[in-house]
């Protein structure tokens, strides 16, 4: 038998990429570092299957080891196992009190587990905690009780390994809305605990290969597959949070659903966050900035110049947008999604330069949208780490409107002439080669409209389809997102007909000037706060909703209720 010769420090990239061949299944791209460690340390595939993610959970272990969360585990096996020179490089402080004196005092005095005191002993040190258990049920279930009082730690690594109660302590975690990993059934170890948490410190490492805070992670797509991993990522809004905002709303000294639409859209802040303490106070608008190539049939008043140049004024913070964020408390991110040229500022994830001529052609390959779409998701991750907890959303590509109406009419089976309006102001000679070009991309592209990829690589725009990602990535970090006019209704339009649990996330802020904006609100069952003929673009009327919640938030978090005023509450009485 012949033995292989490979370098020490290829050994660990030769196992990774063995892992990767052999698995039967496609990860999600958040959990896969996490689940082929694991692999990586026991050779088990069943945990492919078997490790169960919470949702949002990597995101927020990230942001809980980047806040220098402590670490606790259950032994020293765990604890020596934990990479000391990754967690003192995010100041880490890793502990096991397993072996201390007073917990094995306390633990023989009470006749419980040292597990269990332990645990008592690290709930004392803050919630800022990361508890790693590979080995005693008890600890799980002494934590699970501290949960029910009320303590809440960042993460619960939940794998312990073994015959009695292993089972049922890690439901019992799992049945928390504590974020946690756990190894369900009866494998596990401290190993395994150990690797999970090196597995997310080397996410953050860059001498292992991860990101930096300062880099933005952007996952290659190739095909439809990652559509699935799109939706699953998705989860349902919390029922229970929305229906304690509504309740506390109606606790108000006001009369009920005084504030309208706008205690609809806290309400339903608070069921896509899952608490009904709403705080919206960190915003972030990102504008998509593309070129279309259709501008060369003459559909707009400008060339296509104009878009990197506008681009240039929003990354200076010269433009609309950028002065009305400014007065809202929001900060402005321009991306480079399809520009023809690179721009000085604008955060550059061009999947190419521009769109082909819908009107000739397609506008892109199927490749190119999804990647448009998971940059779009990217970027909502990238948010979501940097603490952001609602984003707005905009645009600027000179022919957009062009582009939209293409997707509306085709989407919502309406006539050309129905949908397409005057943009930027266009005369009637303009509209006329506006709606000449939209027909002849039907014509050309013959898109499904059951297909409403299809239908955006066909005769959609690149900030379009970035935009379908953000909406997306927010809806997967629970982050609510303000509609803006119409490329970015058509954008989550789309993006509902891809994930559909992202309508979650959505809040309709206007409705757009342009004849169809209404429709594609009312497609979502989406309703506007404000009418005002806005037609601006670059997010300028999503960002004028960002006072409106304002007020609300001020209402709903600082008047009395009826009970302070001593008078009886107001009850529905149908009308």
């Amino acid at each position: 038998m012949q033995i292989e010769k490979i370098l020490p420090s290829e050994i660990e990239k030769e196992s990774f990429r063995i892992i990767s061949e052999e698995l039967q299944k496609e990860l999600d791209a958040e959990q896969a570092p996490v689940i082929k460690r694991v692999i990586h340390t026991t050779a088990d595939f069943e945990y492919a299957d078997s490790l169960y993610f919470s949702p949002d959970v990597i995101r927020l272990a990230k942001s809980a080891l980047k806040s220098g969360a402590s670490i606790v585990t259950d032994t020293q096996m765990a604890f020596s196992g934990i990479n000391k020179k990754a967690a003192e490089k995010l100041g880490i402080k890793v502990y096991c009190f397993m072996s201390d004196e007073d917990v094995a005092r306390e633990a023989k005095q009470r006749g419980i587990t040292r597990a269990a005191v332990s645990m008592d002993k690290a709930v004392r040190l803050s919630d800022n905690v990361i508890f790693a258990i590979g080995n005693a049920p008890t600890a799980l279930i002494r934590l699970r009780e501290h949960i029910d009082a009320g303590y809440k730690p960042k993460l619960i690594i939940g794998v312990p390994v073994g015959f009695v109660s292993v089972v049922t302590s890690k439901e019992m975690i799992i049945d928390t809305d504590v974020p946690c990993i756990v190894a369900r059934g009866r494998k596990g170890g401290s190993n395994v605990a150990a690797c999970i948490v090196n597995a997310l410190l080397y996410e953050l490492d860059t001498s292992h290969g991860g990101k930096s805070t300062d880099n933005m992670e952007i996952q290659r797509v190739t095909d439809r597959s990652v559509i699935r991993l799109w939706q699953s990522s998705v989860s349902a809004p919390s029922a229970d949070a929305g229906e304690r905002a509504s309740a506390h709303w109606d606790s108000i000294a006001k009369p009920l659903h005084g504030l309208g639409k706008l205690e609809d859209a806290v309400t339903r802040i608070a069921s896509l966050t899952g608490t009904e303490k709403v705080c919206t106070d960190k915003r972030a608008v990102v504008v998509m900035c593309a070129d279309n190539g259709v501008v060369e049939e003459g559909v707009t008043q400008t060339d296509a110049s104009v878009t990197a140049i506008m681009a240039g004024c929003i990354a200076e913070h010269k433009s609309s947008v950028c002065l009305m964020a400014k007065s809202a408390g929001a900060d402005v991110f321009a991306v480079d999604i399809g520009m023809n040229t690179c721009v000085d500022g604008v955060l550059d994830m061009h999947v190419r330069r521009g769109t082909g001529n819908i009107a000739k052609g397609a506008a892109m390959t199927e490749t190119e949208a999804l990647q448009a779409i998971q940059n779009g998701i990217s970027v909502a991750n990238s948010l979501k780490d940097k603490g952001y907890n609602v984003i707005v959303t905009g645009e600027m590509g000179i022919g957009n409107t062009t582009t939209s109406s293409a997707l509306a009419a085709v989407l919502l089976e309406k006539p050309v002439d129905e949908v397409t309006g005057r943009g930027a102001g266009l005369s009637d000679e303009g509209l006329v080669k506006k709606r000449d070009a939209i027909r002849r991309a039907i014509e050309v592209n013959k898109p499904d409209k059951n297909d409403a990829l299809g239908v955006l690589c066909k005769v959609g725009g690149l900030d379009i389809a970035g935009l379908a990602g953000l909406y997306i990535g927010a809806a997967k970090n629970r982050i609510p997102i303000l509609i803006d006019g119409l490329p970015s209704s058509v954008a989550a339009y789309i993006a509902y007909r891809l994930v559909p649990e992202c309508i979650n996330a959505m809040i309709a802020s206007h409705v757009s000037a342009e004849p169809v904006a209404k429709e594609i609100l009312d497609r979502m069952g989406l309703s506007p706060v404000i009418y005002a003929d806005m037609k601006l673009g670059e997010g300028t009327g999503a960002v004028c909703m960002l006072p409106l919640l304002d007020a609300a938030l001020s209402v709903y978090n600082s008047t009395a209720s009826f009970s302070d005023v001593k008078v009886e509450q107001y009850v529905p009485q149908g009308g």
